[in-house]
């Protein structure tokens, strides 16, 4: 008999139509994960990323974080009624417009309007959630117009926590202030979001070797809650090394701020202009408990009830990274597009900086395997091991780049495009590395950074990426198409947090498809080979 502890994720993936000659595919069939209201799900390629292997979300033309990580996207963007398109992005873009090859999420903000209207949905669940999502919008004076939205989400989740009450509580607010040029649209968006979430869907079930499993303990799955009654977490600061506490609604709770101005503009003789810029700060606090296997506890280990009383049987570890992070940052993009003849060209032009850093700081905690298990003290501490996991930097990045793409057609049969992107990266800051040798930074239990040292680091990059796609209309309904993209990428500056002093070589990626499709007007259907390295 295996015990083995259990995350419930039901998921579909965020994939889209056909793309339009800006990349962007349509929101006919956008799909979000269904354990989250704002996260797309997850579809890893088995691509090394820039950004933690996570998918990325676009808003208005922008990366949503500077980051994946610590600043979850995610935690600071939802379309919902606030949206006036959602769709995805595919890699040759995703390449072309942050350096990476994946497949993100992109959307689009209300802007006002001539006259008042708004949508209001309202959902409520079975287990007890509630979630209200709101938008207004209308005219103000002299063509200016306003939109406001706002999105309120109470989920107390399926397996009720006995602290605190709600396991979701998020918090959106959006206010857009436009106006309609002769040639074009200006906006400028503003978004504040409180957003609270613990990451508590575990359980422990039996496998029984043929593939199935069964109850354990008669622990029901998805409805029992599998955490200790704990409404706060203590772990020790990694930089100062003293003891802290935090109720547990505050040490999983982001806050940011967005300011976005959108322009748009039809220059005349078929030219656009597009120009983005956001400025963003935010904090990330999280201090949830990982699962980290489950040992068999006997008398002489050191287990006890809180009451004193020897604790023996099965033993759930977790480990708590607690994690108090922020980004600043300001994201800047201009586009221009345009044609000629057959051809279709865009060109654009990104400036990004940011300030970003984290102090996380770790430990590990014990609880029965069991329905609302009771907190198991190791030799007479709720928590120990601290910091083995730790990790810290404080660093500024400067990122410039260019890109081209050229789309050609004849008209008929035949479509292909290239584009190329050059990007100057330039990071600096501190962190707590082993350097030439010195090993006073390697974690340790009981590790601070009052027992170690801070080190500096400072790197110049250069990245790029380059994509070709070719697709032939054979007869009907039926092509076939073929691309070829690459990237090369190199450490960012939150690769410096663990004690290790990240590889200065860079990182190369190569994605290679081709395949046939059909396409008429009730079918869609692609068969495709893809080579990845």
């Amino acid at each position: 008999m295996l015990i083995l502890p259990f995350l419930m994720q039901a998921a579909v993936p965020a994939l889209g139509a056909e793309p339009d000659s800006t990349g962007i595919k349509d929101n006919s069939a956008i799909f979000f994960n269904a354990s989250s209201d704002s996260k797309p799900r997850e579809v890893s390629l088995g691509l090394p990323t820039n950004n933690n292997s996570a998918v990325q979300i676009f808003e208005d033309g922008l990366p949503v974080s500077y980051y994946i990580y610590h600043s979850f996207p995610y935690k600071s963007w939802h379309g919902g009624a606030s949206a006036n398109t959602t769709g995805s992005i595919g890699p040759m873009e995703t390449a072309m417009r942050y350096g990476e090859i994946n497949n993100y999420v992109d959307s689009y903000n209300k802007t006002g309007s001539d006259s008042f209207g708004g949508v209001l949905n309202y959902t409520f669940g079975i287990w007890g959630q509630h979630k209200v999502d709101l938008n207004i919008s209308g005219p103000i004076a002299r063509g200016w117009q306003y939109s406001l939205s706002t999105y309120q989400n109470f989920d107390p989740g399926s397996n009720h926590l006995a602290t605190p009450h709600l396991k979701d509580r998020h918090q959106f607010y959006k206010a857009v202030i436009s106006k309609a040029l002769p040639r074009g649209t200006v906006a400028l968006i503003y978004q504040f979001v409180n957003y609270m979430s613990i990451g508590e869907n575990f359980g422990p079930f039996v496998f029984v070797g043929d593939g199935s499993v069964t109850a354990y303990n008669g622990f029901d799955l998805g409805k029992d809650s599998y955490r200790p009654d704990e409404g706060y977490v203590s772990y020790v600061d990694f930089l100062t090394g003293e003891m802290k506490t935090m109720d547990i609604k505050d040490a999983n709770r982001d806050k940011s701020h967005h300011l976005t101005l959108r322009l748009e503009c039809e220059l005349g003789n078929g030219v656009r202009l597009d120009v983005r810029s956001r400025f963003k700060h935010a904090g990330s606090q999280r201090g949830a408990g990982t699962l980290a296997g489950i040992d068999e506890a006997t008398a002489g280990d050191g287990y006890s009830f809180i009451d004193g009383s020897v604790y023996t049987g099965l033993l759930q570890k977790r480990m708590l990274l607690h994690f108090d992070a922020f980004e600043t940052s300001w994201m800047n993009n201009a586009e221009l597009s345009f044609s000629r003849g057959n051809h279709s060209f865009r060109t654009g032009l990104d400036y990004s900086f940011n300030h970003g850093g984290t102090v996380s700081s770790s430990s590990i905690f014990s609880h029965e395997v069991s329905k609302d298990p009771r907190l198991i003290l190791n030799h007479g501490q709720k928590y120990y091991n601290y910091n083995t996991g730790g990790e810290y930097y404080d660093g500024f990045e400067n990122k410039v780049a260019a890109y081209f793409k050229d789309s050609w057609s004849d008209g008929g049969r035949l479509m292909a495009e290239a584009f190329l992107r050059i990007e100057g990266l330039s990071i600096r800051g501190k962190a707590a590395n082993n350097i030439g040798g010195d090993t006073s930074n390697t974690r340790y239990s009981g590790f601070d950074l009052t027992k170690g040292k801070i080190t500096h680091f400072s790197e110049t990059y250069l990245n790029g990426a380059f994509g070709i796609q070719a697709t032939c209309r054979i007869v009907g309904g039926l092509s076939a198409q073929a691309d070829a993209t690459a990237t090369r990428i190199h450490s960012n500056i939150f690769n410096y947090g663990g004690y290790y002093y990240p590889t200065t070589d860079p990182t190369d990626t190569y994605l290679i498809r081709g395949g046939l499709a059909f396409k008429n007007e009730w079918i869609n259907l692609l068969s495709q080979l893809n080579y990845i390295h």
